[in-house]
């Protein structure tokens, strides 16, 4: 489930295209506000599911997963996010400030503290003609890159014993290895990095 309407939506959807296999639902739920929300709403739609799959006698109706991705930004209710997420099994991929952090990975190093504005600026510089849609062509052989630099940023705050999740970071990239996980499991023998070029 993706707090973004746009750009979230749009990378994951991308990233299941190019899997052969796939059982990735994606869900925008840009309207509901904050990540609050987010996780509520994923609670009550896996309810939903384990009902539909108790009233059809049919387990492959479940969830095996749910993440939510949210942005920091400036959601007062993010620690109660976490706390009901963690409380209820539900994975979250969080973005300090904002989701594009993860985009902005894929091309270029960035350690200190940058807000929205400045990212969305710099990605232009990368993508022309970006306007809050995503270019996921143009990210194309950069995952490996951008998700080495996220793991470095969380050293980085580790090292300087900044609070986990401080600007900048982002793990959305534990998502992805959770959905490159799942399709190489769905093709034995094949790697993520051989079921997608990302």
């Amino acid at each position: 489930m993706c707090e973004g309407e746009v750009t979230e939506p749009e990378y994951f959807a991308f990233v299941r295209d190019q899997l052969k296999e796939h059982l990735i639902s994606i869900v925008a739920l840009g309207d509901l506000g904050d990540p609050l929300s987010v996780v509520e709403e994923a609670i009550m739609r896996r309810k939903n599911a384990s009902k539909r799959a108790r009233q059809a006698k049919d387990e492959n109706l479940t969830y095996d997963e749910i993440w939510c991705v949210v942005d920091v930004d400036d959601h007062a209710r993010l620690p109660e996010a976490k706390n009901l997420a963690k409380k209820e099994g539900i994975n979250l991929a969080v973005s300090n400030p904002c989701f594009e952090l993860w985009a902005l990975l894929h091309f270029q190093e960035q350690n200190a503290h940058i807000n929205s504005i400045a990212i969305q600026r710099r990605l232009r510089s990368h993508m022309p003609g970006y306007e809050k849609s995503l270019r996921c062509d143009a990210m194309v052989g950069a995952y490996t890159l951008a998700k080495q630099r996220a793991m470095a940023l969380e050293k980085q705050h580790e090292r300087n014993m900044s609070k986990q999740g401080s600007n900048p970071s982002t793990d959305v990239w534990k998502l992805v290895d959770k959905i490159l996980e799942s399709a190489s499991k769905a093709r034995p023998g094949k790697s993520g990095t051989e079921i997608i070029s990302l």
